[in-house]
């Protein structure tokens, strides 16, 4: 189970740099229309304009940003099974590793749709930023930790 977990968070870390490269190509050279965040503005439930955001971006939106929602979501989906393996191996180390690296990596998938739905807010931008790095460094920490507290056996 270990090494499925290893190798789990490696393609983590792996999606995590790509999410970051296609970020900051999606920043610098995406523009996002203002009539996303204008229909949250005129009143309805907040949900159903993430809902709406999400199909915009994956219909009509540039590949650089159906990519990174894409991988978004991907990562959303590996964190939670990173936690769920970390706890069926009862691992201190990667329950706490993995747990962070869910909340951050959920948190930046959340400011990243706060921030195509409602306004484009820089402030979402570097929370998402941030939320990112801190995902990374669990992931890492956890990676490096988990394989010096449980060295490989040749036998």
């Amino acid at each position: 189970m270990r090494s499925k977990l290893n190798i789990t968070v490696l393609v983590m870390l792996v999606l995590l740099f790509i999410q970051y490269v296609v970020g900051m190509v999606t920043n610098l050279f995406v523009q996002i229309p203002d009539s996303l965040s204008s229909q949250y503005k005129s009143g309805g439930a907040f949900y159903r304009y993430w809902w709406l955001s999400l199909q915009w971006i994956l219909a009509h939106s540039s590949i650089f940003l159906r990519l990174h929602v894409i991988v978004g979501i991907l990562l959303v989906i590996g964190s939670v099974l990173v936690a769920g393996m970390s706890i069926v191996m009862k691992s201190r180390v990667w329950i706490i590793f993995s747990i962070l690296g869910s909340i951050f990596t959920i948190g930046a998938g959340v400011n990243g749709m706060f921030f195509v739905s409602f306004g484009q807010h820089d402030i979402n931008s570097l929370i998402m930023a941030i939320a990112f790095l801190a995902a990374f460094v669990c992931y890492a920490s956890g990676y490096y930790v988990g394989q010096s507290r449980f060295p490989h056996r040749n036998s």
